[in-house]
């Protein structure tokens, strides 16, 4: 191996291994602060989204709270508008189906204007019904706002609800979903002149406007940079794995993957998964009265992303250290090995009596200098010797 060759090794091994040392030890260091970094930021997110889903759950509950106590108003506004219009007691002329009131009023919707339950409906926006008290211990709808289909006019009363009204007289409640939209029914009984209960009145408040007040709270949220928040239903039939509310759009289209089943499934708990190669984390959280699950959505980041972003930063350093020092140690060694090999090639035309040889001159102090001249007192002494 040629001088030259040596110098240049040697410099890239004094380079190369301890830049590759101290890298690994970086490196390592590195490694182990981003493993508790990057934990203590995942285990963050997974109680980012968590929390993120009780406080979205909670205000849900809050605005159906808030619905049940606006339904309660409207519905003592029911009853005292029942109380306009008849007094403090009703009673019934059977052999017309006739509700007559205190006040003289008489009402059938066979016979009369329907002007009490549909001056309540205008009030309290929901479908309004009076029933009165049969014989054979049933109830028959003589008074309603419905027109058509099933509970219309002569519908009888189901026994869980005469039993509550009539013969326990408390105030019936009944919490329905009727297409996808959630309604509240509530009936009490007024008594006749006797104090026996004769008649009910049953309203049924949809929780509409309240719904759609909630969606809108909803477009507020967010969190993170890459956080968002979407309710799904998980009403069979009616709006099963359908979205609800996602980024303020509501609709019917159904989120497709594996991912959404198992959020339908469970109901409450944590997932990890992939959408369209990025990955992600949710929590979710069932809220039952609306059938709906509301999720937490946030993109996770792989903590083994920084570390090996780290060791490729850590490796291209080392590969650019050793192709500096590879240039370096040739510049190096052609600085030290060309004027040897001239000083050389000079000893060898003397060594074959070319006494005409010039000596190269070096101008560097070093021993590289001594060499040229002691090689030109030697070139000196031989030409003396042939005289």
């Amino acid at each position: 191996m040629k001088i030259k060759e040596k110098i240049t090794l040697t410099i890239i091994v004094l380079v190369f291994i301890p830049s590759a040392f101290i890298g690994l030890i970086a490196y390592n260091e590195a490694k182990g602060r981003l493993e508790l970094q990057n934990e203590a930021e995942r285990e963050f997110m997974e109680h980012l989204v968590k929390g993120n889903v009780k406080v979205q759950a909670d205000l849900v509950n809050t605005f159906h709270i808030f619905a049940a106590d606006n339904i309660d108003v409207n519905f003592d506004v029911a009853v005292d508008k029942f109380i306009e219009y008849c007094g403090t007691f009703v009673d019934i002329d059977e052999e017309n189906d006739e509700l007559v009131c205190e006040t003289g009023k008489k009402f059938n919707d066979k016979y009369y204007d329907n002007d009490l339950v549909t001056d309540i409906k205008r009030i309290v926006k929901g479908n309004t019904s009076i029933f009165i008290r049969e014989a054979d211990n049933t109830a028959k709808k003589i008074s309603t706002t419905v027109t058509d289909g099933l509970y219309e006019y002569g519908y009888i009363m189901e026994d869980v609800m005469y039993n509550t009204t009539i013969e326990n007289e408390e105030i019936y409640s009944e919490y329905t979903k009727i297409e996808g939209e959630y309604k509240t029914k509530k009936c009490q009984s007024f008594n006749d002149s006797n104090g026996r209960p004769s008649a009910v009145l049953c309203v049924g408040i949809y929780e509409g406007d309240t719904a759609d007040r909630l969606l809108k709270k909803l477009e507020e949220v967010s969190f993170g940079n890459e956080g968002n928040i979407f309710v799904i239903g998980n009403q069979e039939g009616v709006n099963r794995g359908k979205i609800v509310y996602h980024e303020g759009h509501v609709g019917d289209t159904k989120p497709s993957g594996e991912y959404i089943e198992n959020i339908l499934n469970e109901k409450d708990g944590f997932i990890k998964y992939n959408l369209n190669g990025v990955e992600k984390i949710a929590s979710f959280k069932y809220f039952e009265p609306y059938e709906w699950i509301i999720v937490a959505e946030q993109t996770f980041v792989d903590p083994n992303n920084s570390i090996k972003d780290i060791k490729n930063t850590i490796l291209l350093s080392t590969l650019l250290f050793l192709l500096f020092a590879t240039i370096i140690g040739a510049i190096a060694s052609s600085k030290i090995s060309g004027p040897i090999k001239k000083l050389n090639e000079a000893g060898k035309k003397i060594a074959n009596n070319n006494l005409n040889t010039e000596i190269p001159k070096i101008k560097t102090n070093d021993e590289l200098k001594d060499l040229s001249e002691t090689l030109q007192i030697l070139l000196d002494k031989i030409k003396s010797s042939k005289k």
